[in-house]
């Protein structure tokens, strides 16, 4: 998934204080992206997100990368959109871990 995943490598906070938005290359899943939708993902590091907003963008992303899977594995997006979305979860903590951020981290997988 790393290649088809592509993280800029910078995570800033978001609207909210526990609330944190990494930004991902949109190649190749940007032709999946709805309209109006760019490809950021919002890491609450207290587990759980709390403007709409946030999980709406998340959703989206996560469709996204799920559809463009399936395109070069086949079978059905959706068994791939829970996968991606514990990838990015787990991705951007690892990331957060090593880069020394806050030790805000609630989530257990």
């Amino acid at each position: 998934m790393d290649k088809i995943i592509q993280f800029d490598g910078n995570i800033l906070p978001a609207d909210l204080p526990e609330d944190w938005r990494a930004y991902f290359h949109n190649e190749p899943f940007e032709e999946h992206l709805c309209y109006g939708c760019n490809g950021v993902y919002t890491y609450s590091t207290s587990g759980e997100l709390n403007r709409e907003n946030d999980s709406i963008d998340n959703d989206d992303t996560v469709s996204a990368i799920a559809i463009t899977i399936t395109e070069l594995m086949g079978g059905e997006w959706m068994d791939y959109y829970y996968v991606v979305h514990k990838y990015l979860l787990d991705r951007i903590r690892k990331y957060m871990d090593d880069n020394a951020y806050p030790e805000m981290h609630e989530l257990d997988w």
